[in-house]
């Protein structure tokens, strides 16, 4: 039976969320102090938005590093992935729905394809990855890695195997959501802008691109019709990618998905570079994250929760284009 991560979080609990719902999580980066956190607003604005749920590395299109952008997630060899995808539903099941295959590489070429989404007539889209991360990072928990370390430029590894790779215009904004406590990042070369992430403040597990004003999204999945979805301030105007393991591990497996990822950059000294986890393993919404969504949108279960060993709950990252 294939494993979807709900499931697991279903049967497993610790904290409630009525008192998450306006707890604001420490800032991300050491040495921060607390934000105040506004109340959280009751919808979006009219708009579409796309969840990344897991671990996924976003950063610049090099093709049009001005409009467009990407997300990557990569399989691991020892534990295999689906990678369920589509518009929100009440009834959304993660083994239930289809999964992204791997992308191919173009004819004489060793890079992958990307997937492509559409989104029409967004707003106020960011002008670049950079200001995109700059914004996220002060106004929420957010894991932001510069293009260059050192006067070392950062290179994605394009050409590996077991890659999903996803194409889509620069938002307005990123939310990051679905807060994992106990867990921090050890980042001893100092990767991360402004420092590690805390045990305090916990990981983002979840990252809503926002885009305001949009009237629709097209995505066109492998071997498979486009889909298309309308615009709308709740639930039914999001689109979901998720990562998700095949089968229930019976051990945390998250560090060794964060480490996965985080090999695709392949200038990057990566000792040192891990997340620990604590016991126990709480997950809260986050700020900023309107009331209208869901807490099953964020694959949190209602009531409480402990940590769960099985959910694929690593952090994300958006890496730099300078």
């Amino acid at each position: 039976m294939n494993y979807t991560r709900r499931s697991v979080l279903r049967s497993t609990a610790l904290i409630g969320l009525g008192g998450a719902a306006g707890y604001g999580p420490l800032s991300l980066l050491a040495g921060c102090k607390q934000k105040q956190v506004a109340p959280m607003a009751a919808n979006f604005n009219d708009g579409v938005r796309i969840f990344f749920e897991g671990t996924w590395l976003f950063c610049a299109d090099d093709a049009s590093p001005t409009t467009r952008m990407r997300a990557a997630a990569v399989d691991m060899l020892s534990l295999p992935h689906i990678f369920p995808y589509g518009v929100w539903s009440k009834s959304w099941v993660d083994a239930n729905l289809p999964s992204l295959s791997q992308n191919p590489a173009p004819i004489g070429s060793s890079t992958v394809s990307p997937y492509p989404v559409t989104v029409s007539g967004t707003a106020a889209p960011a002008p670049d990855v950079d200001t995109l991360f700059g914004n996220t990072q002060a106004a929420t928990p957010f894991g932001y890695i510069p293009g260059t370390h050192n006067g070392q430029r950062l290179s994605v590894d394009w050409a590996r195997i077991g890659l999903r790779v996803i194409s889509m215009p620069l938002p307005t904004s990123i939310i990051a959501a679905g807060f994992r406590g106990g867990t921090s990042v050890a980042d001893q070369k100092s990767y991360f802008k402004k420092g590690p992430v805390t045990a305090t403040s916990g990981v983002p597990t979840t990252h809503i691109f926002v885009y305001d004003g949009a009237s629709n999204l097209t995505f066109q999945p492998p071997n498979a019709s486009i889909q298309t979805m309308n615009h709308g301030t709740g639930p039914q105007a999001d689109y979901h990618f998720h990562t998700v393991p095949s089968f229930e591990p019976g051990f945390d497996h998250s560090p060794c998905m964060f480490e996965n990822l985080m090999s695709l950059l392949l200038t990057m000294d990566r000792t040192g570079l891990t997340i620990q986890t604590t016991q126990p393993d709480d997950v809260i919404p986050g700020p900023g994250v309107p009331g209208c969504v869901d807490h099953w949108e964020l694959e949190i279960p209602e009531g409480t929760r402990t940590h769960t060993t099985a959910s694929c709950a690593a952090p994300g990252a958006g890496l730099g284009n300078s």
